[in-house]
C-alpha cells in the first residue's frame, strides 16, 4: 500500500547501563516469540549494586490499616514506608514506586499513596501501565509476589473474551505480563529495587534472581 519501506530496529539506550541491558534483555528474550533485539549502551556499569532484592512482611490487611488512627500512624508501621526509610541514604534523585495493580484494595485516605509520600523527597507512586514511556533514577518494583493479586497477573479472564480477543496460539504463557515487567525495569536510570513476599513469592523473583547472578552482585 505505502511502496518502499525500511525498518529501523531502536536498539540503543541512554537511560541506563550495559549491565541492566544485558539483565532486562535476556529476560524478556525468554519469550521465545518475542521480538528478536539486543539494546546496548554506551554507558558501562560502576561500582554499584543496580538491582537489590528485599523480602518483607506486606500481608497487611485492611482492617490493620482501619485501625490505625492517622497518616502519620500508617506511615510508621506499613511496610513501603520502612522500607523507604531503610533504603533512604541510597536514593539519589527521584524514586517512583511501581505497582501492578492500583492501591484502591486499601480504600479511605490510604487510596492517595502520593499524598501520604509527600514526606519524602521526590519520591511518587504509579502503576507500571501509567509509567510507560517515563523514567527515574530510582525504581521500586512493588508485591513482586503470587497470589490473585499477584505479578504476573493470576485473575482468570472472563472467557466472553475469547470471542473478541486475538489469541496468538504460539504465545508464551504470560507473554503481555513478561513484557510489563519488563517496563517496570527498564524505567530505571540508576538503580532498581523489587520487593517481594517470602511467604508467595511471584514466579518471575527466582528468574531475575538467576539472571542477575550472571551481571550483577546483588543483596
Amino acid at each position: 500500500i505505502f511502496g518502499f519501506r525500511k525498518t529501523l530496529t531502536l536498539d540503543k539506550t541512554f537511560r541506563f547501563n550495559q549491565t541492566l541491558c544485558d539483565i532486562t534483555n535476556e529476560f524478556i528474550l525468554r519469550n521465545k516469540y518475542q521480538l528478536r533485539k539486543k539494546v546496548k549502551s554506551n554507558t558501562q556499569k560502576n561500582n554499584q549494586k543496580i538491582v537489590v532484592f528485599q523480602d518483607l512482611n506486606i500481608d497487611h490487611e485492611t482492617k490493620d490499616i482501619k485501625n490505625y488512627k492517622n497518616k502519620e500512624e500508617i506511615l510508621k508501621n506499613y511496610y513501603l514506608f520502612l522500607f523507604l526509610n531503610k533504603i533512604n541514604k541510597q536514593l539519589v534523585g527521584n524514586t517512583t514506586i511501581l505497582t501492578r495493580y492500583k492501591y484502591k484494595k486499601y480504600g479511605g485516605t490510604f487510596g492517595n499513596i502520593n499524598t501520604l509520600l509527600s514526606n519524602y523527597k521526590n519520591t511518587v507512586w504509579s502503576t507500571i501501565h501509567g509509567f510507560k514511556g517515563k523514567e527515574s533514577n530510582n525504581i521500586i518494583v512493588d508485591r513482586l509476589q503470587s497470589g490473585y493479586f499477584g505479578f504476573p497477573v493470576e485473575i482468570p479472564e472472563d472467557p466472553i473474551l475469547l470471542l473478541v480477543k486475538n489469541f496468538d496460539p504460539n504465545e508464551m504463557e504470560d507473554a503481555e505480563e513478561r513484557r510489563l515487567f519488563y517496563v517496570a525495569l527498564t524505567r530505571a536510570k540508576k538503580k532498581i529495587f523489587v520487593i517481594s513476599n517470602k511467604s508467595r513469592p511471584s514466579k518471575y523473583l527466582e528468574e531475575i534472581k538467576k539472571i542477575c547472578k550472571k551481571y550483577d552482585t546483588f543483596e
